[in-house]
């Protein structure tokens, strides 16, 4: 049960999130995800 572990969730969340690698993970994502959209929309327009 998540209540029995809390104190060793709390501690993970701690001391194992980096929120900078996380930022980054979530921009590289998002401008990956933007490309092939521009790239899709090069293709249908006939670029």
């Amino acid at each position: 049960m998540l209540l029995a572990e809390k104190g060793e969730v709390v501690h993970m969340l701690l001391t194992e999130y980096d929120e900078k690698r996380h930022l980054r993970n979530t921009f590289e994502e998002g401008r990956k995800e933007g490309l092939e959209e521009g790239m899709e929309q090069g293709r249908d327009s006939g670029y």
